[in-house]
């Protein structure tokens, strides 16, 4: 994904991330390091106006939906997973936005779902990601998971 100006003429930036701390549902090597691509909501991006659109992984990228005006909040409310050739590997969508209004995003609830090669549900679990955008928890499981997709996700405005 190069950055290019998107279809509503807001550019779309990318942001190399690097964590050197495991995240708990992660399994990979560190550091872990992958692409962040954002929106700005305002033309001249300023800090804590932009929202995650894209996370590029290398072997898997994830494309967040934001539904009606969760943008101006930085919380995404869907996610779809696909390799490199295009195949959909998993879907989560938000269950619940845990909104403290004391202090803005709680985090979320998320139901995931992951595909096999014929497109066939495998694993699901509701997941919690806390207010700093990590995995904590995982309920509800059915299946086997192959791998971890939504170790992290969008959960406000940087």
């Amino acid at each position: 994904m190069a950055a290019q100006a998107s279809d509503d003429t807001r550019s779309l930036f990318a942001i190399t991330v690097t964590a050197h701390e495991r995240p708990p549902y992660y399994r990979g090597s560190l550091p872990l390091t992958y692409k962040s691509y954002a929106k700005s909501l305002l033309e001249v991006p300023i800090p804590r106006s932009r929202f995650v659109v894209a996370t590029d992984f290398g072997s898997f990228t994830t494309v967040f939906d934001y539904g009606d005006g969760w943008e101006n909040a930085g919380i995404a409310q869907e996610g779809k997973t696909v390799d490199l050739s295009g195949h959909v590997l998993a879907r989560a969508k938000v269950l619940r936005n845990r909104i403290d209004n004391s202090k803005g995003s709680d985090g979320v609830d998320l139901r995931e779902s992951h595909y096999d090669e014929r497109g066939n549900i495998v694993f699901e679990c509701t997941s919690y990601i806390d207010e700093q955008g990590i995995k904590r928890s995982e309920s509800d499981v059915q299946g086997k998971k192959r791998q971890d997709f939504y170790f992290t996700w969008p959960v406000d405005l940087f």
